[in-house]
């Protein structure tokens, strides 16, 4: 059996980051403090891949994993900083919260878990999927959210049964 594990970066010092980097936990967005090379004091800070990534003295971070570090004051370490909403893009500090890898990628709405992710392929497709001795398991992808939600969790239960 194959097992990948994810080693997180760790993070620079909370000084350090304040030194450079201002976070505004209402909109998600960093803007630089000081000019830094071709990036003007006050412009907003780092680039959108799959992920917003800054780049900060010759190292590259992700932006939710620095808004975790000013919102808390504590680097995340090797747990995963979750975007409750699914957009990976959405750095608000009400939309982050802490995962490990196995809840990682499910949505908790009201309360409830919800077994669903948006596939990267189609956008407007959703993934059911849950977790069953430490493995994934993919159920397969439907159009809303909701009907994703409804078959992870009658699959999660029919498998558990048995």
């Amino acid at each position: 059996m194959l097992v990948y594990v994810t080693i997180m970066k760790l993070l620079p010092s909370l000084d350090f980051v304040n030194k450079y980097l201002s976070y505004e936990p209402d909109t998600g967005l960093f803007r630089w403090k000081v000019t830094n090379g071709p990036c003007v004091a006050g412009s907003v800070a780092g680039y959108k891949t799959d992920y917003v990534r800054i780049r900060l003295k010759g190292h590259m971070y992700m932006a939710h994993r620095l808004a975790w570090l000013i919102i808390t004051g504590e680097d995340p370490k090797e747990k995963l900083v979750h975007h409750k909403d699914i957009n990976k893009m959405n750095n608000r500090a009400d939309n982050l919260e802490l995962a490990d890898h196995s809840t990682n990628g499910c949505v908790t709405v009201k309360g409830e878990p919800k077994c669903y992710q948006r596939t990267g392929r189609k956008r407007d497709c959703y993934q059911a999927c849950f977790t069953l001795n430490r493995k994934k398991v993919l159920v397969g992808t439907f159009k809303t959210a909701e009907e994703a939600s409804k078959a992870g969790r009658k699959a999660r239960r029919k498998a558990r049964n048995l």
